[in-house]
């Protein structure tokens, strides 16, 4: 706090600090402004930079690992090839923020009680291997997961509209309950075992994906463009496919029971087998 003039008037102020050096022995960068500095390579693991502001900081192949960045501001940093293992990001702001090939997991997790979600708008993860993170209440919007490896990894009650996951490995990620998440891109993208219950995702474009054995009951998939999807063994109760292209996909094993499937394309056919069951489902295959 800072006092002005001769009255009483008192003005908070952010803590500044000079840029680190490498090796940093002080770890604890609570509160500082860093934005700008250059970290490229640094070895930060076990750093903290709880409510720090890193705008456009370059923290290019650093160790990253058990780092906190809980509240930070890291509008436009760049992560690219860092080692971010077990480190924490909840509630930061990571807008157009780069993780460009580099490695986790880590815990992007929002604040679902107190409806503060972690701001990732346009967020790079080309490349990355994020398997078995967590990205649970987050805003991904336009997030770029395009080649990302995210098995296993949580993105519940997300919002990943126009968000990118062409040819990623997604394979056993969750995805259920998701928010509003119109535009999802996920040509070629592996979502086999994956659970998107309930999860609305109108005019997702994902034809040549892989939702082998996955769990999309009762999600919106209206508008989209599933040709081509090996949906084989997916449980898909109460599904809503209206007004999508289902053109080639393959049900076989699946359960579409009660299932909206009107007005979809179908040219070629879709797949079915005896093991397919449409018990009260809308429009047939």
């Amino acid at each position: 706090m800072i006092a002005i003039g001769v009255g009483t008037v008192a003005v908070a102020t952010t803590a500044w600090a000079a840029c680190p050096t490498n090796p940093q022995v002080d770890k604890n960068f609570n509160g500082k402004d860093l934005s700008g500095c250059n970290m490229a390579g640094f070895t930060l693991e076990r750093s903290t930079f709880e409510d720090a502001k890193l705008v456009s900081t370059n923290m290019q192949s650093a160790n990253l690992k058990y780092t906190s960045f809980v509240d930070a501001n890291l509008q436009g940093a760049i992560m690219t090839g860092a080692n971010v293992h077990s480190s924490k990001w909840g509630r930061a702001n990571l807008k157009n923020a780069s993780f460009y090939g580099a490695s986790g997991p880590a815990n992007f997790n929002g604040d679902e009680n107190a409806g503060v979600r972690t701001q990732m708008f346009g967020a790079n993860f080309y490349g990355a291997n994020f398997h078995t993170s967590q990205f649970n209440y987050v805003n991904l919007e336009a997030g770029y997961f395009w080649g990302a490896t995210i098995a296993g990894s949580n993105f519940r009650k997300s919002i990943l509209k126009n968000a990118v996951f062409r040819g990623a490995n997604a394979s056993g990620a969750r995805f259920d309950d998701l928010a509003l998440s119109p535009g999802i891109e996920a040509i070629g993208a592996d979502f086999s075992n994956a659970q998107f219950d309930r999860a609305n995702m109108p005019n997702m474009t994902a034809w040549n994906s892989d939702w082998n054995n996955s769990d999309a009951r009762e999600a919106i998939l209206t508008g989209g463009n599933f040709s081509g999807v090996n949906f084989n063994n997916a449980y898909l109760r109460k599904t809503n496919f209206k007004g999508s292209n289902i053109s080639g996909a393959d049900f076989r094993q699946a359960t579409l029971d009660y299932a909206d499937l009107c007005n979809t394309t179908r040219n070629p056919a879709p797949q079915k087998d005896s093991g397919t069951t449409q018990v009260g489902t809308k429009c047939p295959l």
